[in-house]
């Protein structure tokens, strides 16, 4: 399908979601990236230090989706750098960013890499 292969963990693409208090908003945004048309995709959810229910939101979602991941922050530490953390955590050979209160349509991430080869 594109030239970009996946990196040694056999995951194409990383989707990144940096969080902070935004359980209702955050299974949404969840479902759109583990709903790509591209299956080798991992999601990592970056909590930046929640205290409402996002720790238990994202107990239930990886438990759910072998493909979800949670990287809790213990301090806040902004959008930023949840990002970064996120970026550490990646397995994939490239980084997707999605908004904890957005959707993205289920070809974007294959468009994007067919533009990217």
């Amino acid at each position: 399908m594109t030239g970009v292969s996946s990196s040694d963990s056999g995951i194409r693409v990383s989707a990144i979601i940096p969080t902070r208090n935004r359980a209702s908003r955050l299974p949404g945004a969840v479902r759109t990236a583990l709903n790509q048309t591209v299956r080798d995709l991992e999601v990592v959810v970056v909590d930046d230090a929640s205290d409402d229910d996002t720790p238990a939101i994202l107990d239930a979602l990886e438990q759910g989706e072998p493909r979800v991941r949670a990287v809790r922050i213990e301090r806040r530490a902004g959008a930023a750098h949840a990002r970064n953390v996120g970026a550490s955590h990646a397995k994939g050979a490239v980084l997707a960013f999605l908004d904890d209160d957005c959707a993205w349509h289920p070809d974007k991430v294959r468009l994007q890499l067919e533009a990217m080869s």
